[in-house]
């Protein structure tokens, strides 16, 4: 949802860079007994990388579907509202109504003018209570500018065990943390660019994305944030004009660019592709828009 058209610039724009450009050399999945197999080779920091996993095909056909965006949460909303029509009436003494509408819902009311004005005070609170229940329920939550966005932090965290075999795959028990968020980044910038998905919506979930081997800047932070909980990296979401990076809470070598929030440091890293942009390095455009940037999380505390 957040990475439109400007993704692809920031992209590409960081290839003119002189950055070394990700590719995903082979990728291939077949399914048998009740399991989705996959295998990937990409260019990496040092070189060719591969990585074989699998994932139970309930999974992936959850995975794949269960993120319905706005509308699912608006229907949702809708629906619990309209059954305490009833209630609502008799408690306040007025006759009510609702209608579906871009946001939500519409209501109108009559009665004596005391009423309306306690039974309209209720139902504001009320929208607020419902909506703070539907909403997470659908992973999505809104925006610090009221807009409806995925629930990112809920979502990793969601998809930490389904992400699981595909962080084991990454994983170098020898490595440092810093090197095994690397393999995990350049894997995410190697997958193929996309905003358009078969739902219909500018997000997918991680396991989504595999399936549909394709995602965009807030498609793969999710799954870069899922992937590290695995391991007890915590990870935050940082935005900026429609794009989002990934701050990781790894300690910082010598000039890294990183944020600061709640008296930590985090490593930013840019898994959109298809610039392999090493971490702790963010392309020119991001870096401009660090300073309007907003943040989300942290993952684990």
């Amino acid at each position: 949802m957040l990475c439109a058209a400007w993704c692809v610039v920031v992209s590409i724009l960081s290839m003119h860079g002189q950055e070394q450009g990700a590719e995903q050399v082979a990728f291939s999945v077949d399914e048998s007994r009740g399991r989705w197999h996959f295998e990937y080779i990409w260019t990496g920091v040092n070189g060719e990388e591969q990585a074989v996993f699998s994932i139970p095909t309930n999974i992936i056909q959850q995975g794949a579907t269960e993120f319905r965006g706005a509308a699912a949460c608006m229907s949702a909303a809708f629906d619990v509202m309209t059954a305490e029509k009833a209630g609502v009436e008799r408690a306040f003494g007025v006759s009510l109504s609702f209608a579906k509408a871009k946001d939500g819902w519409t209501s109108s009311m009559s009665g004596e003018r005391d009423q309306l004005l306690r039974a309209e005070a209720y139902l504001a609170a009320r929208r607020k209570e419902i909506e703070s229940v539907v909403y997470p329920k659908n992973f999505c939550m809104l925006s610090s500018r009221g807009e409806m966005c995925p629930d990112y932090l809920g979502i990793a965290k969601r998809y930490a065990a389904p992400m699981k075999p595909v962080a084991f795959a990454l994983h170098r028990s020898s490595e440092s943390k810093r090197k095994f968020v690397e393999r995990c980044l350049t894997f995410l910038q190697a997958i193929p660019f996309a905003e358009v998905f078969s739902n219909g919506l500018g997000f997918q979930t991680p396991v989504g994305m595999l399936a549909e081997n394709r995602g965009d800047c807030d498609t793969k932070a999710a799954a870069l944030a899922a992937m590290l909980y695995n391991y007890g990296i915590a990870t935050i979401f940082v935005t900026v004009e429609k794009h989002m990076l990934v701050g990781v809470r790894i300690p910082a070598a010598a000039g890294d660019s990183i944020v600061k929030f709640n008296g930590s440091s985090y490593v930013l890293a840019e898994p959109v592709g298809p610039a392999m942009v090493p971490l702790g390095k963010i392309s020119r455009e991001s870096q401009t828009g660090l300073h309007d940037a907003g943040v989300i999380g942290p993952t684990i505390y």
